[in-house]
């Protein structure tokens, strides 16, 4: 299956997909890079240049504690919807439990 869909799906397609399930699980998204080997090789060096800048971006991102309000509200979505199932299953979500309740997000 994953094949079939590469097949019809451009890297900008698969990397957006990507992005998304990785801001719904709580990360944030400073940018995206890819490299697709149908390309050829030629093509695997200004992908591994762009995919150092973007890792030179993140630490920026990281070290200016930038706000990225977008994204956070797509967080907060999230958390709230699995607020419930967390506390309905806390006892078998017990690390998820404590971490909400660390981070405010639930009160003990």
């Amino acid at each position: 299956m994953a094949l079939n869909m590469l097949a019809w799906m451009d890297a900008t397609e698969v990397l957006g997909i990507m992005n998304k399930f990785m801001h719904y699980c709580g990360g944030t998204v400073v940018g995206s890079t890819g490299y697709a080997t149908s390309q050829g090789p030629a093509a695997l060096e200004p992908a591994t240049e762009k995919a150092r800048e973007l890792g030179r971006e993140l630490v920026k991102a990281i070290q200016e504690k930038r706000q990225y309000p977008e994204q956070e509200a797509v967080h907060q979505a999230m958390r709230q919807r699995f607020k419930h199932l967390i506390l309905a299953n806390k006892e078998v979500f017990k690390h998820n439990y404590d971490h909400f309740v660390e981070r405010g997000w639930i009160k003990a």
